[in-house]
């Protein structure tokens, strides 16, 4: 008689640790008083819990405040509450459901840029780079190819003093 609502057949009333849960999901409260709220009522002290989990009573009252910018990143705020959760005997996922709501409310919009932007923007001076070397790499054989076209030089005589002039030597005289 202590039932105050009777049950449907089949039905089953929500639990203690499911009201809370479901009273977070409702709020836009974060996560940290759930949590205070179940270790003050497994009669657990904040340094019990911090020598459970391994760290500092002050962590353990900061995230109870929901206090989470003292997590280096995201991630080590949601895996802590789900230690915490595990620890305390709460589901995980409610509770790493409110971090989110409170620490990402929404996500940025996103800007819509296209990949032909961002090719022109981003690689204009790797653009104007290969052209010139392109460039350079086609004088260059064009030099190389010209110099190939061209007759081999003819040798000249060593000088032998200033003011010394080539004579041109005709070898009929050696014929007789």
């Amino acid at each position: 008689m202590n039932d105050p609502m009777p049950k449907a057949p089949g039905e089953e009333r929500p639990s203690r640790q499911d009201t809370l849960v479901q009273d977070l999901l409702d709020s836009e409260r974060g996560p940290g008083e759930v949590l205070r709220r179940r270790r003050e009522s497994q009669a657990l002290s904040v340094k019990d819990v911090a020598l459970r989990l391994g760290v500092s009573s002050d962590l353990i009252r900061a995230v109870e405040a929901d206090a989470f910018e003292r997590f280096a990143a995201p991630i080590y705020a949601r895996n802590f509450l789900r230690r915490y959760a595990r620890l305390l005997e709460l589901p995980e996922e409610p509770l790493v459901a409110a971090y989110e709501r409170l620490a990402h409310p929404e996500p940025p919009p996103l800007k819509r840029v296209s990949l032909r932007e961002q090719a022109t923007v981003r690689y204009r001076p790797v653009r104007w780079t290969t052209i010139l070397l392109v460039i350079l790499l086609l004088a260059l054989v064009g030099v190389w190819w010209w110099s190939m076209s061209q007759p081999p030089p003819v040798p000249i005589a060593p000088e032998t003093g200033e003011g010394a002039t080539l004579i041109p030597v005709s070898y009929t005289h050696l014929r007789a």
